[in-house]
């Protein structure tokens, strides 16, 4: 995904080549769909849904969450064609509310990284599960300037986010209403409000990526996130099983991906597990969530972040600034399925996306550390009643104007009158700042390929564990962090290692990693004086050959022998 220079190199064209969709702000997806016009010119409309006429919200018996809603029956020939011919394009005409109609203009998008895994708690590692992925879509609503469309072709299901100039909307089954039957309302006409509590705390969850000494690397705007996707047990019985689940997990997250390509930021899924038994975590706090998800990956994981999916804790959490960390490169998010049979898609997009980008290095909004001198970009969370004493310092008086719409990395959605867009080109998504710090990060991170086939074979090191801090003794073991960011399973690798500069260890280990995967390895036993020490290791010779991008081959850390 060239987004970026796809967007730069197509932004000209936009004034004059679709005026009625693209007449504000272009976004990396909209510049991306110029590419398909044609094609989209000449595709039919598909017959995917069709408008249930006289039909209400009343007659539904969803009142009592939705004030209006555009209401639709769903083919399933139509889904399951669409499903197995996999078309580049797809224009559809949704119902909305207010009697209206809305023209979605949608390309598919590569969701899913090259050799992804789907896979169950209950089978080791590497096995399939036999789960088949749906096909997700992005684009943009015709006529409505500034849009955002992101559509899931599950197996039974459309699951949908548009975001438009008024706000979000979501596309989803209505539970127990017949089948088929579909629902596309907006944020506003809810009648209920999902809780979303974020426990990320500025100093506790703080980790900071890695430096990597005596590194050069070029900023690439190619990098690719891959995510490692766990959803406990909880949420696979929520949805009546595990292929129900992960058809929910990976339509929501190809939504965020999409909240992300806007920002010119490529994320994929590399693996996928549903938990069809008891899974290892067992809170019952938030906190908790994180750390036990923490310790049971270890590091070892197939991806460049982790994250748990639930319906048991009282929010998101994640650790803050750990891109290319290892061991703290994890995150939780509790959602909300539904609630009187309407989904809560947007609210489960909005949860993820919040929590990934305090992995990618964001805090919050309403925190004391944006605008160069130390100051909140809005006071949302101040006027909802969240403080930031870790940075704002105690009894803090927020006063900077609220915003006309939130952004991603905000307290907004909980404030009166403000609300979250999720689209940057209507003032939401991330925001100038917190998105130019996350686009720092992830071009420059030492640890990640572009989203295509990348390298062959290339060995990282992505962090060490031991040695850190201080110690008493005089040798130890040291243990790194290994993980195969190349194509090519890697089977053999040379670690080097020393300290301060002198005599250089080598330990061939051998094993079999696939894409994305990682280990800790310990290596042989090295001692050192009294004072303050500089390790140092390296990998060489990935499957006995030329490692393709040694930019990300070393990994240091500073420790002290106190006697």
């Amino acid at each position: 995904m060239k987004t970026l220079t796809l967007w730069l190199s197509l932004y000209m064209m936009c004034a004059w080549y679709s005026p009625h969709l693209f007449a504000q702000k272009t976004t990396p997806i909209q510049a991306q769909l110029l590419q398909y016009q044609p094609a989209l010119k000449a595709a039919p409309f598909s017959p995917l849904v069709q408008p249930l006429p006289g039909e209400t919200v009343e007659k539904m018996g969803v009142s009592a969450a939705l004030s209006d809603a555009g209401l639709m029956k769903l083919s399933a020939p139509v889904l399951e064609q669409l499903r197995s011919s996999r078309p580049d394009v797809l224009k559809l005409k949704l119902p909305a509310p207010g009697g209206k109609t809305l023209t979605l203009l949608l390309y598919r998008a590569d969701v899913l990284r090259p050799g992804f895994l789907a896979r169950l708690g209950s089978q080791e590692r590497g096995e399939e599960s036999g789960w088949t992925p749906g096909v997700y879509y992005w684009g943009g609503v015709e006529g409505r300037p500034g849009s955002l469309a992101a559509l899931a072709l599950n197996t039974e299901e459309v699951m949908g986010l548009l975001s438009l100039e008024g706000g979000n909307y979501t596309l989803g089954a209505l539970e127990g209403r017949g089948e088929g039957v579909h629902a596309l309302f907006a944020e506003a006409d809810m009648r209920f409000a999902p809780d979303f509590d974020c426990m990320v705390d500025d100093e506790e969850h703080f980790i900071g990526s890695r430096p990597q000494v005596g590194q050069q690397r070029m900023a690439n705007p190619d990098n690719c996130v891959g995510m490692y996707v766990e959803i406990d047990n909880s949420l696979v019985q929520a949805k009546g099983g595990p292929s129900q689940a992960m058809d929910y997990v990976a339509g929501a997250f190809s939504q965020v991906a999409a909240v992300y390509a806007n920002e010119s930021v490529n994320l994929q899924i590399s693996e996928l597990v549903a938990w069809d038994v008891a899974d290892p975590y067992n809170g019952p706090s938030t906190s908790n969530f994180l750390v036990q998800f923490r310790d049971e990956l270890g590091g070892d994981f197939n991806g460049d972040l982790a994250h748990l999916v639930g319906t048991q804790g009282s929010g998101g959490i994640a650790y803050l600034d750990v891109l290319c960390n290892g061991f703290y490169s994890v995150g939780y998010s509790d959602i909300n399925l539904s609630y009187n049979a309407v989904p809560a898609y947007s609210w489960t997009v909005n949860v993820l996306a919040h929590e990934i980008g305090h992995n990618l290095g964001s805090r919050h909004t309403h925190a004391c550390v944006w605008n160069g001198n130390n100051t909140p970009l809005d006071c949302c969370g101040y006027a909802s009643g969240y403080e930031e004493a870790s940075t704002c310092g105690a009894n803090y008086s927020c006063n900077t104007p609220l915003p006309d719409v939130g952004t991603v990395m905000s307290y907004c959605h909980i404030t009166s009158g403000v609300g979250i867009s999720l689209n940057p080109a209507n003032g939401g998504g991330f925001g100038q700042q917190p998105g130019d710090l996350i686009r720092d990060k992830v071009y420059n991170a030492f640890c990640l390929s572009s989203c295509g086939d990348g390298p062959v074979n290339d060995a990282a090191l992505t962090g060490v564990v031991v040695p850190n801090g201080a110690y008493c003794s005089g040798s130890l073991s040291p243990r790194v962090t290994l993980q195969n960011v190349g194509a090519q399973p890697l089977q053999q690798v040379t670690i080097n290692y020393q300290i301060d500069e002198g005599v250089v260890n080598t330990y061939a280990w051998s094993g079999n990693l696939s894409q994305g995967a990682a280990t800790s390895v310990s290596l042989p036993v090295v001692a050192f004086g009294i004072g303050g020490h500089t390790f140092e290791a390296w990998v060489s010779s990935p499957n006995g050959t030329t490692d393709d991008n040694p930019a990300n081959d070393n990994a240091s850390s500073f420790f002290t022998r106190l006697a």
